[in-house]
């Protein structure tokens, strides 16, 4: 719609119903682009008790960030060029319209210094068309100009945005990162110390057999003792 826009001539009502689109579309595009953003932050300010499920919602935020700072890369990209199109469309034109405008000028009356009307005769009615359409022609380039530019300026905010989303999701997936080695960490320890008490238990189990079998042996010596005397 852009390329199509700036291709064509400005003096066409059917040039600025397109500016009109082309100003909707990319307000549209603005605000779905910040709406997408909230979106993750509001999913980033969403707490989870399990760390898995904090580490899985972690990944999904920050690879949605990197796709919205694409779209959004592409989007500003797409603007600035729009913009330059617009401006050297601009220049061209006024190469055009600068000697009307010098012609008339030099021609316009001094009212105030009492000069005689008829000089107005020297204007042509088409060159007071040329200068009514080049005035006009002007405020609009300089009202899409200013449109185009407040744009790129609230892309440029969404994508410092973005460039600081990620680096703080970056920050949050070093804690979990961390707080996951740590708990592997007390997990191998727990893990040795049920180990060690194992060892222990079977240990006491076997010093408690022995000490059974020693108790019968003193028994059974007593026992045969006795019975001989």
């Amino acid at each position: 719609m852009q390329q199509k826009h700036v291709s064509r001539p400005s003096f066409s009502d059917e040039v600025s119903v397109e500016e009109q689109k082309i100003e909707q579309v990319t307000a549209e595009v603005t605000r779905t682009l910040n709406h997408a953003q909230n979106l993750l932050h509001l999913v980033t300010r969403s707490s989870s008790s399990s760390s898995t499920m904090e580490n899985f919602r972690s990944n999904v935020v920050v690879a949605h960030v990197q796709l919205l700072q694409q779209l959004t890369s592409e989007f500003q990209r797409c603007q600035n060029e729009y913009l330059h199109k617009i401006q050297t469309r601009e220049s061209s034109y006024q190469k055009y319209f600068e000697p009307f405008q010098n012609v008339g000028a030099a021609c316009l009356p001094d009212f105030e210094r009492g000069e005689a009307t008829d000089e107005l005769g020297e204007i042509t009615m088409k060159e007071l068309q040329v200068l009514e359409e080049n005035t006009l022609f002007v405020k609009e380039r300089e009202r899409e100009i200013s449109q185009i530019s407040k744009s790129i300026g609230e892309i440029n905010q969404l994508f410092r945005d973005l460039a600081s989303f990620v680096i703080d999701q970056g920050a949050v997936l070093d804690r979990i990162d961390c707080n996951v080695e740590q708990s592997s960490i007390k997990t191998r320890a727990a893990l040795t110390s049920i180990r060690s008490a194992e060892k222990y238990q079977r240990k006491s189990r076997k010093l408690i057999v022995i000490f059974v079998l020693f108790g019968l042996c003193v028994f059974l010596i007593f026992l045969m003792i006795f019975v001989k005397s």
